[in-house]
């Protein structure tokens, strides 16, 4: 997978956890209505994440990356009405949902294989033996502010990654 970072975009991180038996409802229901009104307002989904281990208690299982223009095109996407008729059929089907982080990219392509493990990790501190494929700090209008000064990095998978300290850690595969 290819991702595309332009200067004038926001890169949002998402973690959730699927209601058992809520995954045709999310599936079938939400995310091919949401898709589109997302484009709407400029933004796009960059790329999913399979989380096959994490730091974080309610333990996701899936992750995603966005492409905004702005916090306002996020903010004005989440107060249009269709967006608040969908958001009660992904509210019903994620049992932890964690969105909103918006990360300050730098311009870059960067490729992620669909057949490596991957570190994504939000932190505060340098993480030894970690090269970062992404390195980017939490935008001060990130609709989110649970990590203010921290950043999101991403990494390929290594023996280093099973011993970093970071406020969310996650071992992810990318799945598009």
């Amino acid at each position: 997978m290819k991702l595309e970072i332009k200067p004038d975009m926001c890169l949002e991180f998402a973690l959730a956890k699927i209601v058992d038996g809520k995954q045709e409802q999310l599936f079938s229901e939400y995310f091919p209505n949401v898709g589109p009104l997302v484009a709407e307002y400029g933004g796009r989904n960059a790329g999913g994440v399979s989380v096959t281990g994490s730091n974080v208690a309610e333990e996701p299982e899936m992750g995603a990356m966005f492409l905004w223009p702005s916090a306002q095109a996020y903010h004005d996407f989440h107060k249009d009405a269709r967006f608040q008729k969908l958001k009660p059929v992904r509210d019903e089907a994620f049992s932890y949902f964690s969105n909103g982080h918006f990360f300050d990219a730098p311009a870059a392509e960067i490729e992620l294989d669909n057949e490596r493990d991957y570190l994504i990790a939000i932190t505060d501190a340098d993480l030894p033996g970690i090269t970062p494929i992404l390195d980017a700090a939490l935008t001060s209008d990130s609709p989110n502010q649970s990590h203010a000064g921290r950043r999101l990095i991403i990494a390929e998978w290594n023996d280093a990654a099973e011993q970093v300290s970071a406020a969310v850690s996650v071992r992810a595969r990318i799945n598009n």
